[in-house]
């Protein structure tokens, strides 16, 4: 088995799904609560829903794919008996003796149109995990939901898919920022280092894409660079008033780029390392013993 946070275990048995044929996916939870946050999550992970249908029915919950393929959302009782399983995501507290009597022997290789194995069980293995499922898998998978299409502008362009899996794996690492308490700017509310690229979330909810604004400062003094995001909304009629204020520090001995992208009540910033010539080392161990 293989343990993993839910996004990532969710990301690859939805990757199956779209490379393989006739295969099923069993997602087993303890409790409802736990089935409404896998189907929150696979819901906002699922991008392009052509040739898909999402199931929400207290009988049948899931994922299901005009090929046949699915993903299933399963309690852990009698009702799953019979069930024919390529690859499971398990919930890690059901007990292991629920496990082994009532997941495992449903667990079946992939065949093909004529019922003939096409793979060895050892296969099937690594298509087993386990996880974790609470409420903040939510709020990531809506966070994945956005960085997947600044990742990913084409659907033939690998080299950003690979970025996004890179990013989605970095999901569950991004920490919470504290605000600055010595003066009034927004403090980024996710921080995240993805490979080369570090990553700022700012919150703008409310406040219109025009509204905002950025510009570089270098302060001569004191040699530093500052990223400066200002905007602000009022609807005086309603007393609303939203603001956002960013003075970001930006280390250019470190990163030579940067993008600003808005999504969905969101700011986020993207720094790219400067991409330095790696040195040559000549090795002349066999040198010392001439």
């Amino acid at each position: 088995m293989i343990y993993t946070n839910l996004l990532q275990a969710l990301e690859k048995q939805i990757e199956f799904c779209n490379q393989y044929t006739r295969y099923k996916c069993g997602v087993f939870v303890r409790t409802k609560e736990q089935r409404e946050i896998v189907m929150k999550c696979i819901s906002n992970l699922l991008l392009d829903r052509r040739n898909i249908q999402l199931r929400n029915y207290a009988w049948k919950l899931g994922c299901y794919w005009n090929n046949g393929n699915c993903i299933e959302v399963l309690p852990v009782n009698d009702s799953v008996k019979g069930y024919r399983l390529n690859g499971v995501i398990i919930e890690n507290e059901i007990e292991k003796d629920i496990v082994n009597s009532l997941i495992m022997p449903y667990l079946m290789v992939r065949i093909d149109s004529t019922g003939q194995k096409i793979e060895e069980f050892n296969n099937v293995k690594e298509r087993i995990f386990t996880v974790d499922i609470k409420c903040e898998d939510v709020k990531e998978s809506e966070l994945a939901q956005i960085i997947k299409p600044l990742y990913c502008p084409s659907k033939i362009d690998f080299v950003e898919m690979r970025r996004y899996d890179e990013a989605l794996k970095e999901l569950c690492l991004f920490k919470k920022e504290n605000k600055n308490m010595f003066n009034n700017h927004t403090a980024a509310f996710r921080v995240a280092q993805v490979g080369t690229d570090k990553i700022f979330v700012y919150n703008a909810i409310g406040i219109p894409k025009e509204n905002i604004r950025y510009e570089t400062e270098f302060v001569n003094r004191t040699k530093e660079t500052y990223l400066n995001i200002k905007g602000e909304h009022k609807v005086e009629d309603i007393g609303f008033e939203s603001e956002i204020d960013v003075n970001l520090l930006i280390d250019t001995d470190v990163y030579d780029k940067y993008e600003v992208d808005f999504h969905d009540g969101l700011v986020f910033v993207f720094l790219h390392e400067i991409i330095n010539e790696k040195p040559v080392l000549e090795d002349v161990s066999s040198e010392k013993g001439e």
